[in-house]
């Protein structure tokens, strides 16, 4: 995500919303109306890294279908099926004779339960992070920026701190009612 060449340093925290216009492109070295120099820039994004929040990488398929069985309840259930098994069983050894209905049964439900839980789970958390992946591309908007006096369209990695933006009104193209 990041170039090798970037180091970033820390910033001091300013109460930019405090300050004027004027004294707010002072402090960020702004010029009005021709907005920064690309040389401006580099050094910017060499200076304070690029505009964009460090992101964790995905999970893969496995560990999210492993995370649905990590669940308190879950874990208990297991082990309910765990020993409803071993009673089962036991009781299985020391009757030496058939039981009534299936063997068994209720370690099979739970089981089921527990698998079919999981994988719902899983489903639903995948669909989740694609969207979300889905999302994050949407959201990276293309504005209008000003750069050596000349507008351009960036994508948000490219603006640096004292990026001077071209903003419309909305106004100009929403109708008014009477």
């Amino acid at each position: 995500m990041s170039d090798p060449d970037v180091s970033v340093s820390p910033v001091k925290a300013e109460a930019w919303y405090s300050y004027g216009i004027e004294k707010t492109l002072q402090r960020l070295t702004t010029v009005p109306h021709r907005g920064l120099a690309e040389k401006t820039v580099v050094e910017r994004r060499r200076t304070y890294g690029l505009n964009e929040i460090a992101t964790i990488a995905g999970r893969n398929n496995w560990q999210i279908l492993l995370d649905q069985f990590t669940n308190v309840m879950l874990l208990m259930l297991i082990g309910v099926a765990i020993i409803s098994g071993v009673l089962d069983l036991l009781s299985l050894r020391l009757e030496q004779s058939q039981t009534e209905g299936l063997p068994f049964k209720d370690t099979i439900a739970i089981f089921a339960i527990v698998i079919l839980n999981g994988l719902l789970g899983y489903f639903q958390e995948s669909r989740a992070e694609k969207a979300l992946a889905a999302l994050k591309k949407m959201a990276s908007p293309k504005v209008q920026v000003v750069r050596d006096a000349i507008a351009r369209k960036l994508k948000r990695p490219a603006w640096c701190r004292g990026t001077l933006f071209c903003w419309r009104r909305a106004v100009n193209s929403v109708p008014m009612a009477n």
